[in-house]
């Protein structure tokens, strides 16, 4: 299946799905956020490149490379947001945060040449959409912390997946593509908007609230683990030795990037729309 109708598809049923449940349940928190200046400046960007961005690209990943190296490299996304924060904070990288950089470096490096530096085990263009998603995770997780402090997650999340599927749909023109018609393909997809852009947010942010920060990233670390069991289990994609060495280092960045040197503070992100510098402590974000 065509991966620019894929995205199109997913975006479009899910911004349909979650806009329904947010004029039933928050109309009154949908028309706030949508009055707002401010709010729709971080609504836009974050739906353009966060919500059209992070999905677009993590399925070109997939559609080159596979579902468990996709979702490794994706999660690297983690190393840019720590390079943004010193950026912005004009510093150096602390011990906690440089100890994660070299984590994901080494696991990227590992799964990217194979044990061979010589060379890329990877084409690139499947370094170069690997790469870009990594990016476009860091923007999904750093554009709406501003967003989060004021309003519901779901309510933040229907408008900005609806202003991506928008940006899909003018970027990607899906309109020569086939939608096939067998069973399996259209279980595929609604299995895909379900439990890949409906449910993980709410949930993960019920997690958020119930467990705390540090164990709700602890356990975001499962998600790469997952993907590349499934893929091997399910799909027969071989694992090798190196992806497994790679997948362990990413992992442990990932637990290392989610303790707080303070409680409930991981690092802090600027908000994009507002003009106060104090708006948005980041703690953590799941991947759509």
């Amino acid at each position: 299946m065509d991966p620019h109708l894929v995205v199109c598809v997913r975006l479009v049923l899910s911004a349909a799905i979650l806009m329904t449940v947010c004029l039933v349940t928050m109309r009154d928190q949908l028309k706030s956020i949508l009055t707002n200046r401010n709010a729709l400046i971080d609504l836009v960007l974050y739906g353009v490149f966060g919500c059209f961005g992070c999905q677009f690209t993590y399925i070109m990943s997939i559609a080159i490379n596979t579902a468990g190296i996709a979702t490794l490299m994706e999660q690297l996304g983690s190393v840019v947001v720590i390079g943004y924060a010193c950026l912005m904070e004009r510093r150096l990288p602390r011990k906690r945060e440089l100890t994660a950089i070299v984590l994901g470096t080494v696991g990227m490096t590992l799964i990217c040449t194979q044990g061979d530096l010589s060379g890329l085990a990877l084409s690139p263009q499947g370094l170069f959409w690997g790469v870009l998603s990594m990016v476009t995770l860091a923007a999904y997780v750093l554009l709406p912390t501003y967003l989060m402090k004021k309003w519901n997650g779901v309510a933040v999340t229907a408008p900005s997946i609806m202003v991506g599927a928008v940006a899909a749909l003018i970027f990607l023109h899906p309109v020569g593509s086939a939608f096939p018609a067998d069973l399996g393909a259209i279980a595929g997809i609604l299995g895909s908007v379900f439990l890949g852009v409906v449910l993980p947010y709410p949930l993960f942010l019920r997690g958020l609230r119930e467990a705390g920060p540090v164990v709700a990233g602890l356990l975001t670390g499962i998600e790469p683990v997952a993907a590349l069991a499934f893929t091997t289990v399910l799909l027969g994609t071989a694992v090798t030795g190196f992806d497994a060495a790679g997948a362990f280092f990413i992992v442990v960045m990932l637990a290392v990037v989610a303790l707080p040197d303070k409680p409930r503070r991981l690092m802090r992100g600027p908000s994009f729309g507002s003009s106060s510098p104090d708006d948005g402590v980041l703690d953590e974000g799941p991947s759509l």
